[in-house]
């Protein structure tokens, strides 16, 4: 097995299960875990689901079997302890009912499979002509033309091949069955080895996460330019008015009101991704912006002005429009909640130049001809 986690994707043939005692493995019980946590997405095909069915009630009508002459032995040689009434439930045996019990494990099975939201491939469309070769010319999984009961995983390799091959993907594919284990092929990985496999996954995985995510930002964020300007631009556009009105002196000018701001598209530039927690599926990205703007504003002109000490009164004082025209390049934090299982980044806008004034005065030259 690579040193690395190829995919995501596990599916799992009859074999695997029926290893595990079905649901009270461990291991198909850490897989579940994995899949609970968004880590992994298991599959199986509809034969492999109807194979685990079949091969459940077999093992339960044997069971039953099994047990019948061990209890009536175990009855007959302790009765003498009968004797004693902390011993009553010794004897208190349950009846086994397989029909009972089989349609209890049927129910059981498929919630399992709801609440991992496993997938189930069909096979309805695999043809038997490609199956009946590989049978005729003893390829894997036929050995020797021999395990004609080979035909079930035979056709499900070919759904599962099919399957990944139509998303673009791969599986791995848990099996303990030797032959089926050496038919891997580009897109199916076959293993019997379900330990290794966890252990690749949970040491491995934060760095598929991160690359994935890495991946979906980039996609999402392109998306998001328009909509992203649009709110910048009314965000903007309030952040200048808010500067203009709460100013109460700039060079020499006691402002008196805002007249009109005139506000160009905002320009996303490059960014950069500051912030990744996949532990919160968050994400913070700050990104360059640029925009023009023109704003004209009233404010009173000292420069002719003298004051009459005697009278307390400002001579010649007047009530002058002054423009504002400049370019700014300024930095927004975006923050984004990532949802891998969708493809989907939900971002918002945090903050725009650090949460500090535009200086949208910066470039103000009332004396200017």
């Amino acid at each position: 097995m690579t040193k690395k986690l190829l995919t995501q994707n596990i599916a799992f043939d009859t074999s695997f299960i029926e290893s595990q005692n079905f649901l009270a493995g461990s291991k198909i019980n850490d897989l579940s875990k994995l899949c609970k946590d968004k880590s992994i997405k298991l599959f199986m095909t509809d034969i492999t689901f109807r194979e685990i069915i079949s091969r459940f009630n077999e093992n339960l009508k044997q069971t039953s079997e099994k047990i019948i002459k061990p209890r009536e032995q175990l009855t007959s040689s302790a009765r003498l302890l009968r004797n004693f009434a902390d011993f009553a439930n010794y004897f208190d045996f349950q009846d086994i009912s397989v029909k009972k019990l089989s349609k209890r494990f049927y129910q059981s099975f498929t919630d399992w499979i709801k609440e991992n939201n496993i997938t189930i491939i069909t096979t309805d469309h695999i043809t038997i002509k490609p199956v009946f070769d590989d049978y005729f010319d003893k390829k894997l999984p036929f050995k020797d033309g021999k395990k004609k009961h080979e035909f079930p995983d035979a056709f499900s390799l070919y759904a599962l091949t099919d399957y990944f091959k139509k998303h673009n993907s791969k599986a791995y594919l848990l099996t303990l069955d030797k032959d089926l284990e050496k038919s891997s092929n580009d897109l199916i990985i076959a293993i019997s080895d379900s330990s290794s496999l966890i252990d690749l996954i949970i040491r491995t995985l934060p760095e598929i996460l991160v690359e994935k995510a890495i991946k979906l930002i980039e996609i999402e964020f392109k998306k998001y330019n328009v909509e992203l300007s649009e709110k910048l631009y009314d965000l903007i556009y309030k952040k200048i008015e808010e500067e203009v009105n709460t100013t109460y002196e700039v060079e020499g000018l006691l402002i008196d009101s805002l007249e009109e701001v005139d506000l160009s598209e905002i320009e996303l530039g490059k960014y950069s991704i500051v912030s990744l927690n996949m532990d919160t599926n968050n994400v913070k990205i700050e990104c360059e912006i640029t925009f023009s703007f023109k704003a004209a504003f009233t404010a009173e002109d000292f420069s002719d002005a003298w004051f009459d000490k005697e009278d307390k009164v400002w001579h010649f004082l007047e009530l002058k429009t002054f423009n504002i025209d400049d370019t700014l390049m300024i930095p927004t934090l975006i923050s984004g909640k990532i949802d891998l299982e969708s493809k989907i980044i939900y971002f918002e806008i945090e903050n725009i130049n650090n949460d500090n004034k535009l200086d949208v005065f910066q470039s103000l030259n009332p004396w200017k001809l």
